[in-house]
């Protein structure tokens, strides 16, 4: 069998927006660059993503940086900065809750510290055990259910 990363992306609930989310991230290899680039933690200024994105015009960084935004995947803002001894307005990035996830993804295991790494295992087992247990409530299904299949998959690994 293949080995699998074994990772949830959390998604929008309505369909259409999971087409929109999806699609602006996957639908362009720019869109990937940039969530490449985007760290999951902290702001990412416009003028960096287009230097480091490059051969790829400005014009088209920019349309997919729209994009990510209107189906937030990323948020915006803009600051004050000194630049060269002047007082300039600098835009920046930042991944939202969803594009955070996304951009998680899409990084290569390797390039996340150990403790940030314990962080995002909680964090992900949390949201899904919540969502299932929705799941189990919507359907009628008993939650034991999950405790049972969370020990089955434990103990399977943990004797390996």
């Amino acid at each position: 069998m293949n080995e699998f990363w074994p990772y949830i992306l959390p998604l929008p609930k309505k369909a259409p927006k999971q087409y929109q989310v999806l699609s602006s991230v996957f639908g362009s290899k720019v869109a990937l660059g940039i969530l490449k680039l985007a760290s999951p933690s902290k702001k990412v200024y416009q003028k960096d993503l287009i230097n480091k994105l490059k051969p790829h015009s400005n014009k088209t960084v920019i349309e997919n940086l729209k994009i990510l935004v209107s189906a937030e995947v990323l948020e915006e803002g803009m600051e004050k900065a000194v630049i060269k001894g002047k007082v300039a307005w600098v835009k920046w990035y930042q991944p939202t809750f969803l594009g955070k996830w996304i951009s998680l993804l899409i990084l290569p295991p390797g390039r996340l510290p150990k403790e940030e790494v314990k962080g995002i295992v909680r964090e992900l087992f949390n949201l899904y055990v919540q969502n299932s247990m929705k799941l189990c409530t919507t359907y009628g299904i008993d939650p034991i259910l999950l405790k049972e299949t969370f020990e089955e998959a434990f103990q399977s690994e943990t004797y390996k």
